[in-house]
């Protein structure tokens, strides 16, 4: 199976609904018993949006196939959000099927998500288009292109 690099999010909302049977959503469609992605805690009485968000590259230490992907043992991506995978959940995710596979080390964040044995179903809540180019593509645009030629 095949995923998309982004949708970190909806992978987490997808797998709390279908292998852990929750009513799952993000709060920033509405209301969830199961709120697997949450508004940051420093957003949540922000008025003011734009500048406010988690902008900026931030670090993730590496594990699994996005570290085969990268090469090396941490990365910095950039970013543009106010909603995270919520910490609370990620054992419960992995259980699961959807192991977090890249971590900041300063808030513990999750970065990347993968399903392991899959040939490429990662997630990430970087925009790894911010430090692309034609010239010199994100390795995780490489390897979906490459998985996807190797016919999943």
């Amino acid at each position: 199976m095949l995923g998309l690099c982004y949708g970190m999010q909806l992978m987490a909302v997808e797998a709390a609904r279908n292998q852990l049977d929750l009513d799952a959503g993000s709060a920033e469609w509405g209301s969830y018993e199961h709120e697997v992605v949450c508004e940051m805690e420093d957003q949540k009485d922000t008025d003011r949006m734009g500048g406010t968000m988690r902008l900026g590259g931030q670090t993730a230490e590496l594990s699994g196939q996005v570290n085969d992907i990268y090469g090396c043992g941490t990365v910095s991506e950039r970013h543009r959000h106010r909603y995270e995978l919520d910490p609370s959940y990620q054992d419960r995710l992995d259980e699961a099927g959807l192991t977090v596979s890249g971590i900041n080390p300063e808030n513990q964040l999750a970065e990347f998500v993968e399903r392991p044995g899959h040939r490429f179903f990662i997630g990430t809540q970087a925009h790894p288009e911010f430090k692309s180019s034609l010239e010199s593509p994100s390795p995780l645009f490489s390897a979906f292109v490459e998985a996807a030629a190797d016919g999943i």
